[in-house]
């Protein structure tokens, strides 16, 4: 599907975040942040809030997990001055933490970055028993743990745990707070940032619509795709995760932000300037 995608030209608006789905692909444009610039985003908000000096890594070893997010994450880091300690976590651990536990109750590290699934980020926070240990050493969490507090009975045990989106539902924007009612309403949740991202894909397929010219009538037309590529270079959404256009490369210039866990549900702390 993928390739016929492609070869047709057709317009294609992706939440993958990794650099390869954009690779040679003038048709693809990215709706999310890509992980590289997560990564950054990451680092640098410890750096600039000086939250840390040392920090440690837990990556899935039995997977590829966020790869070009982490890369960045440690490369920025030690730019910044900050140590940076990596342990993987393999399929083995999962069954017994002891080895990582004895080492994190002796440990010079001030913070925890979570490159893990939400399903093992909850079995480490089980085996170490978290709860009001925040104070002594905070935990970030990577973009895979936005639906971490989806069906957390014990959501306080998250709190002060930081993670980071392109969306934050606590937004003071009237068109954010309105989708979030909205969305609310209708599926007894909050939503996250892929609700956001699927919400503002549907209106910029539509700006690009308007933008291009094309109508029903023209659907049928030979340049009715190419027009509608284009187009995407020369729109502007204001979208409920925030203002966003694109690139020719297929980038997005919305901005980011991090969460912290407040009370068990998620607030705004910081966010960065927008840009790729």
């Amino acid at each position: 599907m993928s390739d016929r995608v492609s070869k047709d030209g057709l317009l294609t608006l992706t939440a993958a975040s990794d650099s390869a789905v954009l690779s040679e692909r003038e048709n693809r444009f990215r709706i999310c942040a890509s992980d590289s610039r997560m990564g950054a985003l990451m680092a640098n908000f410890i750096a600039d809030q000086r939250l840390a000096q040392k920090v440690l890594l837990l990556t899935d070893g039995s997977t590829e997990g966020l790869k070009e997010q982490t890369i960045a994450f440690s490369d920025t880091l030690l730019a910044r001055g900050i140590s940076v300690s990596g342990y993987p976590v393999f399929d083995e651990d999962r069954a017994d933490f002891s080895n990582l536990l004895n080492q994190l109750e002796s440990s010079p590290w001030e913070l925890i970055y979570l490159d893990l699934s939400p399903a093992v980020a909850r079995e480490f926070l089980d085996a170490y028993e978290w709860d009001g240990r925040t104070s002594e050493k905070k935990i970030l969490g990577s973009t895979a743990l936005e639906g971490v507090l989806e069906g957390e009975k014990t959501p306080q045990r998250w709190e002060g745990a930081l993670i980071a989106t392109t969306f934050a539902s606590d937004g003071e924007s009237r068109l954010m707070q309105n989708f979030v009612s909205a969305y609310t309403d209708s599926y007894q949740s909050v939503p996250d940032r892929y609700a956001a991202d699927a919400y503002d894909a549907v209106y910029a397929v539509a700006e690009a619509l308007k933008k291009a010219g094309n109508t029903p009538e023209n659907v049928d037309d030979a340049d009715f795709n190419k027009k509608m590529v284009s187009a995407m270079t020369k729109i502007s959404v204001n979208g409920v995760a925030g203002p966003v256009s694109w690139t020719v490369d297929g980038e997005n210039t919305r901005s980011a932000a991090v969460k912290v866990v407040k009370n068990g549900k998620y607030a705004s702390f910081g966010k960065e300037d927008t840009g790729t």
